[in-house]
């Protein structure tokens, strides 16, 4: 059974009055642990998919991912810090994601993620 969910954020540059203006989810986070999104045979089940609507960049809001290789608890639900992953320790380990407004990108939903800011003049 498939579930669909379809959420929108408009980002705005930095120094908005609401402090989650200008930036997209900038905590390192999963969306969902390994077990929500793999059935007990390992098999993939659930994605997150996020289609930019502009033109993003390091400057502009892009996606930051942590690649699954570099990430030690990816399939460890049981590990404390599996949903709520160190931003200190995750960041350096993050990729930038530039893309062009409309391309889609998926991931397995329990891949770390954030959104960068978008700063001031872009």
């Amino acid at each position: 059974e498939m579930c669909l969910s379809v959420f929108a954020w408009a980002l705005q540059a930095g120094g908005a009055v609401d402090r989650r203006v200008g930036e997209n989810f900038p905590r390192p986070h999963r969306d969902q642990s390994y077990t929500q999104c793999h059935t007990s045979d390992g098999q993939l089940r659930m994605v997150t998919c996020w289609v930019p609507l502009v033109p993003v960049t390091a400057c502009s809001g892009c996606m930051y991912v942590v690649p699954a290789d570099r990430d030690p608890l990816l399939d460890r639900p049981d590990a404390p810090a599996h949903l709520a992953p160190d931003a200190a320790a995750a960041r350096p380990l993050g990729e930038p994601v530039p893309c062009e407004a409309g391309d889609v990108l998926m991931w397995k939903s329990n891949l770390i993620h954030w959104g960068g800011a978008c700063e001031e003049g872009v």
